[in-house]
């Protein structure tokens, strides 16, 4: 069997996205290439203004704290919340090229957000690490998703804020083969916390073709 067979069968595999993040870098982190030239000179305007995911931004907004990305990619969202808050940040990944790109792209316009290879499903950090845990754009792509919720929640303090979007329905799926994971509804979003540790479950109008739900995690009663 070929190996493009191969990844056509399991296209959740390190080596697959890693091709695919070989190809976002060469867009990066801002819309179009003028960007990348104005963030050299306008820093915070080209993060405030230039990102090219916009609902980054929204969620730094509600996040708190030291602050993990799980499934951070090529770490723009770590980065934005970095930029914007002084605080701790912290992005996680098992596609290397990425982590490599967001390193270096921090490196070079001073932002203080680091990144760390490791597996969604066994987080390489100590219990009750972060404040913040968000999950963006991850649990389409995973077989197990209350596997990587629960390790949020274990690295997760008490009364920390879990933070997570997925796409609705298949609107952000276009080319996208490696979704196996569908959310209709809001209730399907709830579904991924049923019987969690959580209170105050929120969902946001960060953008028209995702879910975005944040909660507050009560280890006290588990």
């Amino acid at each position: 069997m070929s190996a493009d067979a191969l990844m056509a069968e399991n296209p959740n595999t390190r080596k697959n996205f890693e091709r695919k993040f070989r190809g976002r870098i060469k867009s990066g982190w801002f819309r179009k290439p003028r960007y990348r030239l104005l963030a050299r000179l306008f820093k915070r305007w080209a993060f405030e203004r230039k990102i090219r995911k916009t609902y980054h931004i929204p969620v730094a907004g509600i996040a708190s704290g030291n602050f993990l990305d799980l499934g951070c990619g090529l770490g723009s969202c770590a980065a934005v919340y970095a930029r914007r808050s002084g605080a701790p940040s912290v992005g996680v990944d098992f596609a290397l090229p990425a982590l490599s790109y967001a390193q270096r792209e921090c490196q070079r316009l001073r932002i203080q957000a680091s990144f760390v290879a490791g597996d969604a499903y066994k987080l390489p950090f100590a219990d009750n690490a972060f404040d913040t845990v968000y999950i963006g754009q991850v649990l389409e792509h995973l077989t197990d998703e209350r596997k990587v919720v629960d390790e949020a929640l274990r690295v997760l303090k008490d009364d920390g804020k879990l933070i997570i979007s997925v796409p609705k329905g298949t609107e952000c799926s276009a080319g996208e083969a490696d979704h196996v994971n569908f959310y209709a509804s809001e209730e399907d979003c709830r579904q991924l916390l049923m019987d969690a540790p959580v209170t105050e479950v929120t969902f946001h109008p960060f953008h028209r073709s995702r879910y975005f739900l944040s909660s507050r995690v009560r280890k006290g009663g588990r």
